[in-house]
């Protein structure tokens, strides 16, 4: 079976923005991902975690 990683982005301004919200509406906003993940479970070996303080690397255009 293939193997493949999904990888999400949030902005600081989405994770502080439910830092300060309530758990029902954390719940909430967490619905749509959570119903994805229903919908593919059978074939997710771990649904994983946030990464936090993360760095966009982009490879160099000239090849160096």
């Amino acid at each position: 079976m293939k193997k493949y990683i999904v990888i999400y982005f949030a902005s600081a301004e989405s994770d502080a923005k439910m830092e300060t919200m309530s758990p029902e509406d954390q719940a909430k906003m967490m619905e749509p991902w959570m119903a994805w993940n229903s919908q593919y479970e059978k074939n997710i070996s771990d649904l994983g975690a946030p990464l936090s303080n993360g760095e966009v690397v982009r490879s160099n255009k000239n090849g160096s």
